[in-house]
């Protein structure tokens, strides 16, 4: 399960660092949680992945409930919240790759 997650959280990493390399490109601003790669690592975790997408900044398009789409930060960086999310999730991959390199009886 740790390993699923770890591969999940990285995924939302890389799509999070394209919104900070790319911030005016629609194409890394959207996820496609129909996309197999994203369904398969993102959308099928355990929990309310639909909520911790948009707690991070993405809305869900009404034209494509499949889309989730990044908002712009209102003033400043429009990248800010996206870069937070990024430090969040690097904090937390670090705990779970130590965990997952942890042998089951050890744990």
């Amino acid at each position: 399960m740790e390993a699923n997650l770890c591969k999940g959280l990285r995924l939302f990493r890389i799509i999070c660092n394209n919104i900070i390399k790319f911030p005016n490109e629609p194409k890394y601003r959207t996820i496609n949680s129909a996309n197999a790669k994203i369904a398969s690592e993102l959308f099928s975790l355990k929990g309310n992945v639909d909520i911790f997408v948009t707690t991070a900044g993405f809305k869900q398009s009404s034209t494509n409930p499949a889309h989730y789409v990044y908002e712009r930060t209102p003033g400043g960086d429009a990248t800010a919240l996206a870069k937070k999310c990024t430090h969040i999730v690097e904090e937390r991959m670090k705990n779970l790759e130590s965990l997952v390199a942890m042998k089951p009886e050890d744990r």
